[in-house]
């Protein structure tokens, strides 16, 4: 019988309630088509199994055998899945088979799109917004622990995202197709881990290292590894691993080298510390189930590292991280981030970088403003900053300690000194002494010159002469003798 009789035709009425619509996808052993339940009008996805086995020639036992054992999965599958209730757990509404044989699964249909074609569209994605689908996985993925469940094929693929009554990135975890109970690792055969083509169950760019190895004892970190990568690949646009073929995939995971975002994207150490730690190599680092992970992502935007509880060899310190942007990473935001220099990675927004951009050129100019504000201060404290005359300590004139205006004054203009001829013409000798101390400077009365730059004014040093012996005060009763008389006396040579 061939594919097209017996898998249903668009219009078709399948098992007599659903109304097959399109196909929607396909994969190895199945189909899955968009259909609506008659009587309720309610959309839904129906995986059907694909009964014929296509690959290299085989007999007709190796066939059925084969077919039997893809036809156990899927029926493990539905048996997985109708124990879930997580909110973010694809739902199963039925399960059956048909007259002529077919196996099939009736689920809820999601209307959105997965976060490989999210990525695609968008690139890298803020760090809110990873840390808002990041938790609702792992919600998922904690319930179906809890029941003993791995769903070991954890990819962008395997999550949607879709948007109810106006809540955006509501989440969707699907395709447990080769999930596997705890119970079922301790009778593993090669049979159950490998396909037809001799591949290993899963996909190898999103598989943990110890899946690959084929560990018996897989365990929640597992599938913690994995969520890992598709976190990775959200916030920075690229994927964890780049390399084009499976066998250097699996070489790169088998590596002992971690595979780390870089520290200088532009998005808070916590959301960068807690994607690290879930991508740790080494069992005794990586978390250990989905609750911790959850723990930590509640402080998803701390610039404190040490919330994180982050092994040393993943340390993100904040003074190597850009630090702010934290209010909701700048409300949808965050980041961001950017290009792959100093603080931005290739998946900043333009938006935050004008945002940089502009806080760079405020701080310039209020440094400058600051700098011109100390420059004016400085030259008008000159301006009016008075000479000071250095009196030699060794003077013998006494310095007016109570008047220092007059002594700048009287170390502007050279004293005159009291000389022989002065006397001679009658000046009276305390007359000079007076004006020596009075008279004020011409400096002083010079009209203001135009604002501009002035030097600061050098100090002048006050020249003291000592005074001569010639010019020596007469005794008191010497001048009062010359007044009474009229006579003037002369000094001889």
């Amino acid at each position: 019988m061939s594919d097209v009789a017996q898998f249903p035709l668009p219009s078709d009425v399948f098992v007599g309630r659903y109304v097959i619509d399109r196909v929607i996808g396909a994969g190895g052993f199945s189909r899955v088509y968009k259909a609506t339940q008659m009587g309720v009008d309610r959309p839904v996805a129906i995986k059907v199994l694909d009964p014929n086995i296509s690959g290299k020639r085989m007999s007709e036992a190796e066939r059925e055998r084969k077919l039997m054992m893809v036809a156990k999965r899927f029926e493990r599958e539905a048996k997985l899945i109708s124990k879930l209730r997580d909110p973010n757990t694809v739902v199963m509404h039925d399960y059956g088979q048909t007259e002529d044989g077919l196996l099939y699964m009736v689920l809820e249909y999601v209307d959105g799109i997965t976060i490989g074609e999210l990525i695609r569209q968008a690139g890298a994605l803020p760090a809110a917004r990873v840390a808002k689908i990041l938790g609702q996985a792992l919600s998922s993925l904690q319930e179906a622990h809890a029941f003993g469940v791995l769903h070991r094929d954890i990819k962008p693929a395997n999550i949607m995202v879709y948007e109810h009554i106006g809540r955006t990135d509501q989440v969707k975890v699907l395709d447990f197709g080769i999930a596997k109970t705890v119970s079922d690792q301790a009778q593993k055969t090669s049979t159950s881990e490998l396909t037809g083509d001799g591949v290993l169950v899963g996909t190898p760019r999103y598989m943990s290292p110890e899946q690959i190895r084929g560990d018996v004892e897989l365990g929640p970190p597992s599938d913690i590894y994995s969520l890992g990568l598709v976190a990775y690949e959200m916030i920075s646009g690229t994927k964890a691993v780049e390399a084009d073929s499976s066998m250097k995939i699996i070489a790169r995971h088998l590596d002992p080298t971690p595979i780390e975002l870089p520290r200088t994207m532009f998005a808070p150490p916590g959301v960068i510390n807690i994607i690290n730690r879930m991508l740790e190599k080494d069992l005794s680092r990586r978390y250990a189930d989905c609750a911790e992970v959850m723990r930590d992502l509640e402080n998803w935007d701390s610039n404190d590292p040490s919330a994180m509880m982050m092994p040393h060899d993943t340390f993100v310190d904040p003074a190597t991280a850009p630090a702010a942007i934290t209010s909701e990473h700048s409300a949808g935001m965050q980041p961001s981030p950017p290009t792959d220099t100093m603080f931005l990675n290739k998946g900043m927004s333009s938006s935050n970088k004008t945002l940089l951009a502009g806080i760079a050129l405020v701080m310039v100019l209020i440094a400058g403003m600051l700098f011109y504000i100390t420059m004016v201060a400085e030259d008008g404290a000159q301006a009016g900053e008075p000479a000071t005359a250095e009196v030699p300590a060794n003077s013998a004139d006494p310095v007016d300690t109570a008047n220092p205006v007059k002594e700048v004054a009287a170390a502007e203009p050279e004293p005159t000194e009291p000389t022989v001829d002065a006397v001679k013409q009658g000046a009276p000798q305390e007359d000079v002494e007076t004006d020596t101390q009075i008279e004020e400077p011409v400096v002083a009365e010079k009209p203001p010159e135009e604002p501009q730059p002035k030097p600061k004014p050098k100090k002048r040093k006050r020249k003291v002469k000592p005074k001569k012996k010639a010019v020596a005060k007469p005794e008191k009763k010497e001048e009062d003798d010359e007044k009474s008389s009229g006579i003037r006396l002369v000094p001889l040579n």
